[in-house]
């Protein structure tokens, strides 16, 4: 699921696999891509 801001590439190569019932942390630091991850998600 490529992401670009831009001219800039912000995720690539990103795989998650979370099954109904199971819980998951995105955890990093700042300026990774978490938020961004989340917002893709959304």
């Amino acid at each position: 699921m490529p992401h670009q801001l831009g001219d800039r590439k912000v995720l690539e190569e990103i795989s998650i696999d979370v099954r109904r019932g199971e819980f998951f942390t995105i955890v990093g630091p700042s300026g990774t891509g978490k938020t961004t991850l989340l917002r893709v998600l959304a």
